[in-house]
This record gives structure tokens, sequence and C-alpha cells, in this order.
């Protein structure tokens, strides 16, 4: 069956993200570019060249993904394959899976915690938390709120359907830099009077959008630039569980 972002596994999916749109200048991204609005949509087969285009363009090749691991996501879970379009152009990409996430037992590696990039063996449909599996900006459009948006869409995905949270397990790219003089807990949680931190300058994209840092992963991934670290932010939901307002209110909190 051809994966066109609404028929999958016999189901059709209505698109969540369809006629939404998000302005990114309400971000500070430290750019005077202003795009008009950034639209959300499903992933479809037919987007793969571009997505491979992408992935090339920002990863090093131990760290791109395939071909079998975006249709391996959008069949197992077509409503957390995401990208943020401008003009008809692919500016980002996101992918995020539904895991029972437990504090005390957290994935010890992007490997376990996504089945390999696959999700076949980790999406569980009665978890939790939305785990984020990749979030990638197109070079073309960098610094000018893409992955902002994309990270706004995974919290309307949360509130649809109804967990208690959403995870990133983030990159702190920066940190081998610093690695010579500070521990990776000073360079993380070393906050200034805002509570933001001092030197991990690069989770601040997630905590613009509420979620905060709440633990560090050693050997998560094969990333020399972090030093192997990945830091759990979180973000709870604060409609999880309550009596839902409307989907107009719910657009308007998160700047939809």
């Amino acid at each position: 069956m051809p994966l066109d972002g609404t028929a999958f596994v016999g189901k059709t999916y209505e698109n969540p993200y369809e006629g939404i749109t998000v302005n990114p200048q309400m971000f500070d991204c430290g750019s005077n570019f202003a795009i008009k609005d950034v639209q959300i949509r499903l992933q479809t087969e037919a987007d793969l060249d571009a997505l491979m285009e992408i992935e090339q363009k920002v990863w090093p090749s131990e760290m791109q993904c395939t071909k079998a691991h975006f249709l391996s996501r959008m069949r197992v879970f077509p409503e957390g394959c995401m990208v943020a379009e401008v003009d008809g152009q692919i500016a980002g990409i996101s992918n995020v899976q539904i895991i029972d996430f437990d504090f005390e037992y957290p994935p010890r590696t992007w490997y376990e915690a996504t089945d390999g990039g696959m999700i076949t063996g980790t999406h569980d449909p009665n978890g939790n938390s939305l785990f984020g599996v990749n979030l990638t900006e197109n070079p073309d459009f960098a610094n000018k709120g893409i992955a902002e948006a994309l990270l706004e869409a995974n919290r309307l995905l949360a509130y649809r359907k109804n967990l208690v949270r959403a995870t990133v397990e983030a990159r702190i790219p920066r940190y081998h830099k610093e690695c010579h003089r500070m521990s990776v807990e000073d360079y993380v949680f070393t906050l200034n009077s805002y509570g933001w931190p001092v030197h991990a300058k690069e989770l601040w994209i997630y905590m613009k959008l509420g979620m905060r840092p709440m633990m560090i992963v050693p050997e998560y991934i094969d990333d020399p630039a972090s030093m192997g670290y990945a830091v759990i932010m979180v973000w709870g939901n604060p409609f999880y569980n309550a009596v839902p307002p409307s989907l107009a209110k719910i657009k308007s909190a998160y700047h939809l």
C-alpha cells in the first residue's frame, strides 16, 4: 500500500495537522529573517528523496536515517511522522513514537529506545509519553524557527493522545569544547537567574517551549560532539486527563 499520508494498514487517518500553521516569528531565533508561516503535515512516501537529501546534508553517514527507517516509522505510527513546509519546500523533519516512559529506568541508548530507529518494537500505543526519535532542520532554513514549529506540533499530538508528557533525548553538541574544564553535570545544570542553562545553550530551543532538563544519559548515542551524552528534556502535558478545552483554545495556547 502506498504511504500517502492518509491510508496505512487498512485504516484511514485524518491528518491532525491539516490547516495548522505556525508563525516562527514568535520565537527568538537569532535571525531577522521573516517566514510568514510554516505548514505542518504528515510525511508521505513521495517525500523520501527530499527527506534523504536533508539527512545527508545535516548528519554524518553513521547518524543518518535511511529510507527503511522512514518507511517503517510511517507504517508503525504515521501520526508521529511530520514535516514542516515553507512554500512547498520541506524545511524540517520530526519523528516521534509513544512509549511507557519510566524515570527510574529510562532508555539507555537511542538504539534501545527506538528499536534501531525502526520503532517497530518500541512504539506502544498504550504508553504514557511521546518520545522524540529524530528532529532535523533543512540547513537552508537553519535558525528560522523550524525546529520550534515541529516541537509545537509534537505538543499538540501529546494533547490529542492524552499523554502524560513529551520527552526528547537532546544532544549537547557543544560539550566537546568544554569537557576539559567542566563536568557534564555542570555543563547542563549550571543555571542563570532565570533557571536556564548558562553553558548548554543548545537546550534553549527546547526550554522556549516549556521543556526542562531532567537527567543526563551517558553513552546514549555514538555522537563525539556530545561526548556520547544525551539530556532528557521533558514537557508535562497540563491537559492530561483534564476536561479537554476546545481545539481552538489549544491552538491558541500553543500558538498554532
